[in-house]
């Protein structure tokens, strides 16, 4: 298993406003629905990851919306000429704990993310 530096672990926090979803549907309310803002500079991207408690869905400013099930790698990132937000959307369990992560800093990052991106299809 990889380790996520102290530094990323921090920027994680920093990053991690979670705010709960208010919902008049008392059905959804009961989904555990949370969101938060993530702003990645040009050419970034966030840690190799996945979930098992918990669903995302990262709602992207072309319209664009990816969904990311439990157990599916993934790493959101942004394109190389300019920064972008995303709106993330979680859906059940948001524990830390939950989040098995590679770091991008680690030089196994690529060869790994093409490994284990090719196993959710």
């Amino acid at each position: 298993m990889f380790e996520t530096s102290k530094q990323e672990k921090l920027a994680a926090q920093q990053r991690r406003e979670l705010q709960p979803i208010h919902t008049p549907t008392p059905m959804l309310s009961e989904l555990r629905l949370l969101r938060q803002m993530l702003h990645l500079e040009a050419g970034k991207k966030l840690s190799l990851q996945r979930h098992e408690k918990r669903s995302e869905f990262f709602f992207m400013p072309n319209g664009e919306v990816q969904m990311n099930l439990p157990g599916v790698w993934h790493a959101p990132s942004a394109p190389a000429e300019n920064d972008v937000d995303i709106l993330e959307v979680q859906i059940g369990e948001s524990e830390e704990e939950d989040i098995e992560r590679i770091s991008e800093t680690d030089t196994e990052f690529a060869t790994q993310k093409k490994k284990k991106i090719q196993l959710n299809h």
